[in-house]
């Protein structure tokens, strides 16, 4: 009996280590909430870039964290690499434990410090926990974008990507076009064939048939972009 419990315990740490070797907005492990008639209206309303969707399948899984976790991990990704930020997050969850406003809270500067966090960014993610703390009862899937926009940003270090990021990877909305992005930027401009970087308003104008499925466009920019 001890042993079977110890290799539950193996599997169990193994399984959690493959999740922390990738990128946390890829641990979603729902179903895939786009679907395959959106992707046929997007494609039909944009038939210059109908043929990527045959190189490039659109997924969207949504991630299994709280709405706190997740606005603490985006704080991290700001304005460094993808593979940076993995690695601090990482090492985030591994002192803390649970990241939980209450942990967040009680955690010395001198943690967050030493796991590579800016000055600038400790400030944020305890503003973002004290904020949590006063008001626990947020139901951000009740909310409008707009409305959770007008209540984000009252927070230190939470500015328009970080809501964007928040509304796809947390709350799966489909009308996203990330533009504050540069991966999105450049996305775009391999999507159109573009001979420089459009500027954030240039994206909205180039992108107006996308509205209500701009997440579409969104995931395929930064799908044409990697590869």
């Amino acid at each position: 009996m001890c042993r079977f419990a110890k290799t539950d315990n193996m599997i169990r740490g193994l399984f959690e280590h493959i999740l922390m070797s990738e990128p946390f907005y890829l641990r979603g492990r729902g179903p895939n909430v786009i679907t395959e008639n959106e992707i046929q209206v997007f494609a039909q309303r944009n038939p210059t870039l109908s043929s990527y969707f045959d190189s490039y399948g659109i997924e969207l899984r949504l991630l299994n964290l709280s709405p706190f976790q997740s606005l603490v991990y985006w704080i991290v990704s700001q304005q460094i690499s993808g593979k940076a930020a993995d690695a601090i997050i990482s090492r985030l969850d591994s002192s803390l434990k649970e990241v939980s406003p209450i942990a967040v809270c009680s955690a010395s500067e001198e943690v967050f410090r030493e796991i590579g966090l800016s000055r600038s960014k400790i400030k944020y993610v305890k503003e973002l926990a004290t904020f949590f703390q006063k008001h626990p009862t947020l139901n951000f899937s009740e909310m409008t974008d707009g409305e959770i926009k007008s209540v984000l940003t009252q927070i230190p270090g939470i500015g328009e990507w970080t809501v964007q990021m928040f509304l796809i990877f947390n709350l799966g909305r489909k009308n996203v076009l990330a533009a504050k992005d540069l991966a999105v930027r450049k996305g775009v401009r391999q999507l159109y064939h573009l001979n420089t970087v459009p500027k954030e308003k240039e994206v909205y104008q180039i992108c107006k048939t996308w509205p209500d499925l701009s997440t579409i466009g969104t995931l395929l920019s930064w799908a044409v972009l990697e590869e």
